[in-house]
Order: C-alpha cells, then sequence, then structure tokens
C-alpha cells in the first residue's frame, strides 16, 4: 500500500448477479453522454506510469498493489488504474491492433495549464501508445 493510500482487495466478480440485473436485455452501446468514473488500462512498466500519469499529468498515485499502480484527482482513490498483469514488458500498440481508441481526463482551467506546461499539449499519448486528451470540465474554458 502506498503510505497514506488505501487498501485495496481483489474479489471475484458476481457474474450472475451482473446477468440477472440486465433482465435479458442485449447491449445496445454505450448512451450518449455517459461519463466512465475510473479506467483500467493494461501496461509495460509500472515505473513508467509513475512518470507519465504521475509527473506529467499531475494524478496522485493512491496506491501500488500486487503488479499495479493506481491514480486519483481531487482526493478520490482511484480514477484510473494501470497493471502489468498479462502485460509485463509491452511496448507501444502496434497501428490498427485492437485496443482502447482513447481516454479523455476532464480538467479545470488551471490543472489543463499545468498539465500543457509539463506536456508540452494537452493530446497526448501514453507510453504504449493510448490516446490521452485532456478535456475542459462542463462550463469550463
Amino acid at each position: 500500500m502506498t503510505p497514506g493510500g488505501i487498501r485495496m482487495a481483489t474479489e471475484p466478480m458476481d457474474h450472475a448477479g451482473v446477468l440477472a440485473a440486465a433482465g435479458g436485455s442485449r447491449w445496445a452501446g454505450m448512451p450518449e453522454g455517459s461519463v466512465v468514473g475510473h479506467v483500467h488500462l493494461q501496461v509495460g512498466d509500472l515505473p513508467q506510469t509513475e512518470g507519465f500519469y504521475g509527473r506529467t499529468l499531475g494524478m496522485a498515485l493512491t496506491s501500488r498493489y500486487r503488479g499495479a499502480n493506481f491514480f486519483g484527482s481531487g482526493g478520490y482513490h482511484h480514477h484510473l488504474g494501470t497493471n502489468i498483469w498479462n502485460s509485463q514488458g509491452a511496448g507501444p500498440r502496434p497501428p490498427g491492433t485492437a485496443g482502447l481508441a482513447e481516454v479523455v481526463l476532464l480538467a479545470d482551467a488551471a490543472e489543463r495549464a499545468a498539465i500543457e506546461a509539463r506536456a508540452g499539449g494537452l493530446a497526448l499519448h501514453d507510453p504504449w501508445g493510448t490516446a490521452i486528451t485532456v478535456a475542459a470540465r462542463a462550463g469550463q474554458p
């Protein structure tokens, strides 16, 4: 556990409960305007996540947990999880291969300016090629 961080556990998912909650409906895509509260990424190297997500983007490292780092903002336990469970040593994903296309992070004007100054822009790629866009929060310039 990271000093001052949170305790985490790995618990089995209740597959039957999740399917029952769907009530037999079929996936029809994410509704317009949906926001995902947090994302977990497979990465090749945890120290590199601390450099990119921690120092470049300014997210707090909230926890280290058996092959994973977790990053949050504003005191939240984690908005972004990174792990090497299936991807240790991986390099950038080759163009045209399946994978997450983009992560959009919302930030206020001061956060965006600080990230832009550290990173040299707001349309970035992490060390594994995942597009990271830093966008303005609703109602922000």
